[in-house]
């Protein structure tokens, strides 16, 4: 593999640390930013009507049929939560669709309590699932990419883990839906949102809460990142709103991020080819899980986090 998760993290340049609260947030950007190859994000896809998802016939509630009618690949990335038809679902891996095909995607449902049809066909939600939720996800399909070669999430994991943040996050869900747990704490995740915004060139971040990083994302196309960078600092809000007690105002940023990194790099790896184009890496060892996706060996987005905590 020419592009080793070393080499990746040594393209890395970091920008100015961001603080608010017991959150801080380190903007990275990269040399490898990716721009090589025209491919749709799954958002535009929906907006433009190229891109159809829809329940699989007989319906599964962990798997979709995705059709991109598009004349370019199509990305959906490992978390995106789409909306609509029988329950809302969120990606459990990222998937690049080719031009004008159709096929299965493995998913996980984000809402237990509704089996029935509010559209024909899925929206995009504007979230990523809180990222408690994408670490445990993590942890599943990895060990099911080894043991059956499927990207197969913990169902019922998954959603005791959206009933403990709707919970901690004092929301009340007629259908346990985790979608519920950001509008309705729209305007307290967007008091610390606020305080992060992008900066040029970004194309992935560091966040720490109290002094712990707890992940690393990466979208390595400028363009992808900034549409998604408040996203994905919104998916980390939650978990250093439940934490604010345990806040530790001083600790040595980079020495933290250099240690994780360093378990990260340490890892060992495993490599599966993705169903319909490029790799999936994971790493699964001590602290550390998470998955690259890479595509003629360029790195295309990644997501390394620090184990939840049973």
């Amino acid at each position: 593999m020419s592009n080793s998760l070393e080499d990746i993290f040594n393209s890395f340049e970091y920008c100015e640390v961001q603080s608010y609260m017991n959150l801080s947030l380190v903007g990275i950007k990269s040399s490898k930013s990716f721009s090589g190859v025209d491919i749709l994000p799954l958002e535009k896809g929906l907006d433009l009507g190229l891109v159809e998802i829809n329940e699989t016939e007989p319906e599964n509630v962990n798997m979709l049929c995705v059709s991109n009618n598009a004349v370019t690949p199509l990305i959906i990335f490992d978390g995106e939560e789409i909306i609509g038809a029988k329950q809302n679902r969120i990606s459990n891996s990222t998937y690049i669709i080719e031009a004008k095909s159709s096929m299965n995607i493995m998913v996980s449902c984000t809402e237990s309590g509704r089996w029935n049809y509010t559209s024909k066909h899925f929206g995009h939600s504007g979230y990523f699932a809180e990222s408690r939720v994408r670490r445990a996800k993590a942890e599943d399909v990895g060990k099911s990419l080894k043991n059956s070669g499927r990207r197969c999430s913990d169902q019922s994991r998954v959603w005791d883990t959206i009933d403990d943040v709707n919970k901690e996050m004092n929301v009340e869900s007629e259908t346990s839906a985790l979608r519920d747990m950001y509008t309705i704490n729209k305007k307290k995740l967007n008091k610390y949102v606020d305080h992060f915004p992008y900066r040029d060139g970004m194309i992935g971040c560091v966040i720490l809460v109290n002094g712990v990083v707890l992940g690393i994302e990466l979208l390595f196309n400028q363009s992808w990142y900034r549409d998604n960078h408040r996203r994905i600092v919104e998916s980390y809000v939650p978990e250093a709103i439940i934490r604010q007690d345990d806040y530790e105002k001083y600790y040595d940023v980079s020495t933290v991020i250099d240690k994780f990194i360093s378990e990260i790099t340490s890892s060992s790896i495993d490599e599966f080819e993705c169903v319909s184009m490029g790799r999936d890496i994971r790493v699964d060892e001590g602290d550390i899980v998470g998955q690259a996706t890479l595509l003629d060996d360029n790195p295309i987005n990644a997501s390394f986090f620090r184990r939840v905590e049973s």
